[in-house]
């Protein structure tokens, strides 16, 4: 989702993909993969998206910390997971639940009484759990010390009674108390010696021992032999942070996660400037005691993400944080007025992420996407995990609490790509007229194979609801499929959710296509759904002035009333035609079934979504605006058959091959806007993958979060 740093709410989690990627490039190309595999520690990042970008060309395998992160990457399609934490018997149920699920967890142990109940459980189930035996190779944490070799054998031979030895795992933990290469050298090659003595001495005792795993981000980087080892597992090198640049890991300038704060105050007799970013954005990771350069709580950068010298966060709060030069500098503190933007690189980038929902995907000072991350450690119970004859149904309430705006972005940008990738596929849509002339249903089906979602999508429209009943007029349910047996999964109610995908429809769509400068609004229509465009609207675009026009000014004066809370001019025109004429934006959302504007009140330069035509006969726009403009929609063929554009191509003003897909926008493959003078329009006339898209990632939330209800059916 593009916009600007400068347009998100602070605090905000930030993430420079292309200091990411470079992380990630510079470990894969110190590892022989054809010697030893790269296990990477997922605990870090906590989100689907960079996995996929970790693992991409690689052996799918991954470490977790949680068994919550086991069961959330497992259900992505990432099946060969080690939880490398040791484990109590309170979490066997747990692990085996999650095997079931087609995962080769593996777990880990080292003491001979968990080893027992590890092999007590796996007689009992039928499930031998394959369980690493971890070893202590420099005091730093847990497991068994390298002398102790007939513990070694002792746990070994009590986990092959009914589990499996499936070898060992060391961690070099105290390489995080030490800053320069050689020592670092020195430590990787203790590690790597110590873990191939204890793999030997299974062995030797006649144990079979398959995986010898070793490793931690500064080890990693410093091993020179492989000898002996099969796998090795690092984590926080994808990010960075002040800790591995002072261990000699990273430069400051690697680290690729930041905190976006915002100066609230200051306090200059104290030397303080203070921020809306306290310990439960930044955390109070203080990093290791000792190192080199004392950054406080963080560095802290400019809004493009460059040190200021010597200014760090002295303290944290719980929603303040304070900031001032380091002790002992002799310079002078920045001019930072209120409202001033600043960026945090964080001590320890775990802790700090934590927080934290998503993502904010960053390339220079472009926001392009959100990537939701997730947090906690409980699974799903096995009473609420989904069963194969279960319904799981999501209400109102639940579906609120489990979406967001940035989410629903996020979602509608990856199923117009998926559209144009030709991995999803649109069915067409079924348009019934109940009780003419009004009231009706649609029903919108659609399949992605790639992601293995298929459903539909029930709108439905009673006009009478509201004054008869008092329910809303629009109701939206969308049910999703089983993708290999077809038979339903999920009920979402979607009353939400439709509001929030066909504002993110257009949000998308403007991004991709608008002046960057565009910041004049003319909304034509004051229904419940244009309050959702405007909301998305603003997330993407500097809107200063929005004008609204409906056929009731009573409707346009409550919406603009309702949307107060945006800060933004707000004025309710009398004349759409002269509203228009000094627009940037147009975005229509009506019912309407004749245009609304004529070709002469659009200017050049000027974005237009075209939100409400859906069905044969519905029109906003003059077809002769449509006769010189880009076209854009989310599927050309349904936008050309019962969408706006279904005029202009009837008419034979222009072919339905002209309109393009907005996901070959997004992927890349077409520029988009061509000249700033063009004028581009979006049809959008709803698309089932959308809605699927959105509900999985809500239903996928709600699984996260342990509060699905389930139904026989």
């Amino acid at each position: 989702m593009q916009s600007k740093i400068h347009d998100l709410p602070t605090p905000s989690l930030l993430l420079d993909l292309g200091k990411m990627e470079r992380n990630i490039a510079r470990l894969a190309g110190r590892l022989p993969a054809a010697v030893v595999k790269l296990r990477p520690h997922l605990k870090t990042t906590k989100c689907i998206e960079i996995a996929s970008l970790i693992l991409k060309g690689r052996e799918k395998s991954i470490t977790v910390s949680t068994l919550k992160e086991a069961q959330v990457f497992g259900r992505a399609g990432i099946l060969d997971i080690l939880y490398a934490v040791q484990i109590t018997p309170q979490k066997l149920q747990d692990v085996t639940a999650i095997r079931k699920t087609g995962v080769d967890l593996k777990i880990l142990v080292d003491t001979d009484q968990a080893a027992q109940a590890v092999s007590d459980h796996a007689a009992a189930t039928g499930d031998r759990i394959p369980c690493l035996i971890e070893v202590d190779i420099d005091g730093h944490r847990g497991g068994i010390s390298l002398e102790a070799k007939e513990t070694l054998l002792s746990i070994g031979r009590i986990l092959d009674k009914g589990a499996r030895l499936a070898g060992i795992m060391t961690h070099a933990g105290d390489s995080y108390n030490l800053s320069d290469y050689a020592s670092l050298r020195a430590a990787a090659e203790s590690e790597r010696r110590g873990a191939v003595q204890a793999a030997d001495c299974l062995r030797a005792g006649g144990l079979s021992c398959e995986i010898v795993s070793i490793g931690s981000s500064p080890t990693a980087h410093a091993l020179d032999s492989f000898e002996g080892i099969t796998e090795i597992r690092a984590g926080v090198y994808v990010f960075g942070d002040l800790v591995q640049s002072n261990i000699g890991v990273c430069d400051v300038d690697d680290i690729a996660i930041s905190v976006l704060a915002s100066v609230i105050g200051h306090q200059p007799q104290k030397g303080w400037i203070i921020t809306d970013c306290g310990w439960t954005a930044l955390s109070s990771d203080r990093g290791q005691p000792g190192q080199a350069i004392d950054y406080g709580y963080g560095q802290v950068c400019d809004e493009n993400g460059c040190p200021l010298d010597d200014l760090i966060v002295l303290n944290v709060n719980q929603e303040h944080g304070i900031i001032g030069l380091r002790p002992g500098a002799n310079g002078h503190l920045p001019a930072l007025p209120v409202g001033s933007r600043v960026r945090i690189l964080p001590n320890h980038a775990c802790a700090a992420a934590h927080q934290h929902q998503a993502y904010n995907v960053i390339r220079g000072s472009d926001v392009i996407d959100a990537w939701p991350r997730f947090r906690g450690w409980t699974i799903d119970s096995a009473g609420n995990a989904p069963k194969a004859d279960s319904l799981i149904v999501l209400d109102h309430k639940t579906v609120a609490a489990a979406s967001s705006r940035n989410g629903a972005f996020s979602a509608v940008a990856n199923a117009f790509k998926a559209m144009a990738d030709g991995c999803a596929t649109a069915f067409p849509v079924v348009n019934a007229l109940v009780e003419a002339p009004e009231t009706a249903f649609s029903i919108k089906a659609g399949v992605d194979h790639q992601r293995r979602l298929t459903g539909l999508k029930i709108g439905a429209y009673w006009p009478e609801n509201q004054a008869r009943f008092n329910r809303p007029n629009h109701n939206s349910t969308t049910l999703l499929l089983d993708y290999e047996t077809g038979a339903p999964r999920a009920l979402v109610n979607a009353q939400a959710l439709n509001g929030l995908r066909t504002a993110a429809a257009n949000a998308v769509a403007t991004n991709a296509l608008a002046r960057l400068d565009a910041h004049v609004l003319l909304v034509i229509g004051a229904g419940h759904q244009a309050r959702y465009e405007v909301r998305a609207l603003c997330d993407v675009r500097p809107i200063e002035q929005l004008v609204i026009w409906a056929r009731d000014r009573s409707a346009a004066e409550r919406m603009a009333s309702e949307l107060a809370d945006l800060g933004i001019e707000m004025i309710v025109a009398d004349d759409p035609v002269a509203a228009a004429r000094r627009a940037d934006l147009i975005t229509t959302v009506t019912k309407a079934r004749k245009a609304l504007l004529p070709a002469d009140a659009i200017r050049p330069g000027v974005h237009i979504s075209a939100m409400g035509a859906d069905m044969v006969g519905k029109q906003e726009l003059d077809p002769e605006i449509l006769r010189q403009a880009l076209l854009f929609a989310d599927w050309p063929a349904q936008s050309a058959r019962i969408g706006e554009f279904q005029h202009v191509c009837g008419s034979g003003l222009r072919a339905s091959g002209d309109i393009v897909a907005i996901g070959e926008v997004l992927a890349g493959r077409h520029p988009g806007r061509k000249a700033r003078d063009a004028i581009t329009v979006f049809d959008s006339s709803g698309v089932a993958i959308q809605d699927i898209y959105v509900a999985g990632a809500v239903l996928d939330a709600v699984l996260a979060s342990d509060t699905a209800r389930q139904f026989s059916f």
